[in-house]
């Protein structure tokens, strides 16, 4: 299940980016009444609905065929997904950018299983996928802040964050992020050790990623437009 949401969670990232980017409007009027569905928290209620609309339908669809619910969740999130980032993809101008930010975020697993293995500890896909999360954001924070575009400027929204760049630079920024990451998984690890712990540890992992990965999909995907 921690793998079927993943891709609402992208699909959420990138339908902000295409509002970002003036492809979808901020305000849409609705029967008089003046929405903002594809800004926060609009996109947010919009996400949770779409993923609450998939679990209902594959409940009905592991009843009748005994598809496994995580399966058509996972399906319908990715045709979602693959929906919205495309488009957002075809505006992309500074790919490198990305990869680079892709590859920083490669870097924070890099370096957990490295400290894993210094202790001796596997590792799980789902810790693999918190890391990544957290350190593809910090990723994002610095290519956008630290590299930056000539299409447009970026800027760290978050007070404390925007205090450590200004004073550190936004390497540093990046380096706490990936600290952040591998302590909080670590502690987690931890912290559910337990057989009946490993509902919680997977809500907690799964949160971990979500909060690192939305804003840093989002952030990565407008660098790459330059907007």
């Amino acid at each position: 299940f921690f793998a079927a949401i993943l891709p609402f969670v992208l699909f959420g990232s990138a339908l902000r980016v295409a509002q970002d980017a003036g492809t979808l409007p901020r305000a849409v009027d609705f029967f008089g009444l003046e929405l903002f569905p594809f800004v926060t928290p609009g996109i947010y209620l919009i996400t949770f609905g779409l993923v609450a609309l998939s679990i209902g339908a594959a409940l009905a669809v592991e009843k009748k065929t005994g598809i496994p619910l995580w399966k058509t969740v996972g399906g319908i999130g990715l045709i979602l997904a693959l929906g919205a980032l495309l488009p957002a993809l075809g505006i992309a101008k500074y790919w490198l950018h990305g990869l680079l930010a892709l590859l920083m975020g490669c870097s924070g697993i890099l370096l957990f299983k490295l400290a894993a293995a210094a202790f001796k500890h596997r590792t799980e896909w789902m810790e693999h996928a918190a890391v990544f999360g957290q350190c593809f954001d910090g990723a994002a924070t610095f290519v956008g802040i630290g590299i930056g575009t000539p299409s447009a400027q970026y800027f760290e929204q978050h007070a404390v964050g925007g205090t450590l760049i200004e004073a550190a630079g936004p390497l540093a920024f990046y380096a706490l992020k990936v600290v952040f990451a591998l302590a909080a998984v670590t502690i987690v690890r931890n912290e559910f050790i337990k057989k009946e712990d490993a509902e919680k540890k997977t809500y907690v992992l799964l949160l971990l990623t979500i909060f690192g990965l939305a804003p840093g999909a989002r952030d990565v995907l407008r660098i790459m437009a330059g907007v």
